[in-house]
């Protein structure tokens, strides 16, 4: 029961993004929500996170986060739930990192 109302409250109540708020790739496409990023816009954060990729600030914020999720399932966990958030992180670290990534190919040859 204690789960059910945590998982009715975390997926309903606090979650304020939607697929519509997030950048996304169909096909060849970059897309946020139903619309199809503009070329102008999609070179922009190109460049952007071609940028972001190559600070330290970025290297070291994923070392750390990395190392916190580590952490949490090496040394804090106690519970097998402690495991769970500690590779929720992960996860999400995942998550940044992938779409980074895909953000910073050169598009441009896949836009028509």
């Amino acid at each position: 029961m204690k789960r059910r109302i945590r998982n009715f409250l975390l997926k309903n109540l606090f979650n304020s993004i939607s697929e519509y708020d997030i950048i996304c790739k169909k096909g060849k496409y970059f897309f946020i929500g139903d619309d199809r990023l503009p070329d102008h816009y999609l070179n922009q954060l190109e460049e952007e996170a071609k940028a972001i990729q190559v600070t330290d600030l970025w290297k070291y914020l994923l070392k750390d986060a990395k190392y916190q999720a580590n952490k949490q399932i090496y040394v804090k966990s106690r519970t097998e739930e402690d495991i769970y958030w500690g590779k929720a992180l992960l996860w999400a670290i995942d998550i940044l990192e992938t779409k980074v990534k895909e953000l910073a190919k050169d598009n441009k040859k896949v836009i028509p």
